[in-house]
């Protein structure tokens, strides 16, 4: 079992990032580390019904985010910001973003936020769904020397 930490100064970009990962687990761990396109199974938040979803756009002053797992009231929320509440209820997928929607948003949400089939339900009165998916995702392939 290994915790690894990277910090870099200035600007770190993604691919510096990587390299630098891929070098640190060659030197230190007898492994090396490839980038690849892999199939994953996803989960893709998309717009089902446009006028619903335009009806999400924020009218409030200031941002909240209040609930359980029974029920989510988001307040000038990002799709960024909801994806991540969701995420930590499903982990075991990626969750990406189809839906297009750049502006923050309001929304409700009555549903078991554990029960993908409840969430979905409770997305769809919305204009918004959460379907599952099979896409290619760059993945850090970890194999001995």
């Amino acid at each position: 079992l290994y915790s690894y930490r990277i910090e870099m100064t200035g600007q770190s970009h993604r691919q510096a990032l990587m390299l630098a990962m891929q070098r640190d687990l060659e030197t230190f761990s007898g492994h090396y580390g490839t980038v690849e396109n892999r199939p994953a199974k996803v989960l893709e938040l998309v717009v089902t019904d446009q006028r619903k979803a335009t009806l999400l756009k924020s009218s409030s002053e200031t941002y909240e985010n209040i609930g359980d797992r029974t029920f989510r009231k988001s307040r000038k929320t990002s799709i960024a910001q909801l994806i991540g509440m969701f995420a930590g209820e499903f982990q075991q997928w990626p969750i990406l973003d189809r839906t297009g929607i750049a502006d923050p948003i309001d929304i409700d949400l009555e549903a078991n936020m554990t029960s993908l089939p409840s969430l979905r339900m409770a997305l769809q009165t919305r204009g918004l769904d959460l379907r599952p998916a099979e896409r290619l995702l760059l993945t850090l392939v970890i194999r001995k020397k």
